[in-house]
């Protein structure tokens, strides 16, 4: 018998399914994000699709993507647990 893995039950499910495990996502605009991390002192990035590309024009985006360094992972659970 084949296990499935936390990952790939997660991908299975579809949008209302996923909604009702974890409630409804609402994204975030770049400020929202900064108030959120505050209290952390890690550092973090925009990324993706907000992200500066040198020498592309500006385009609106739904959500913000944020990367954080490996290192940071324990204190960035702390401070979205909190």
């Amino acid at each position: 018998m084949r296990q499935t893995t936390g990952v790939t039950a997660l991908k299975d499910l579809d949008e209302e399914a996923f909604q009702l495990l974890y409630g409804r996502w609402d994204p975030l605009e770049p400020d929202q994000v900064a108030d959120l991390f505050s209290e952390a002192s890690l550092r973090w990035y925009v990324a993706g699709g907000r992200a500066a590309r040198v020498g592309a024009p500006a385009r609106h985006h739904e959500d913000t993507d944020v990367a954080v360094r490996a290192d940071d992972f324990d204190q960035l659970r702390q401070a979205l647990a909190d």
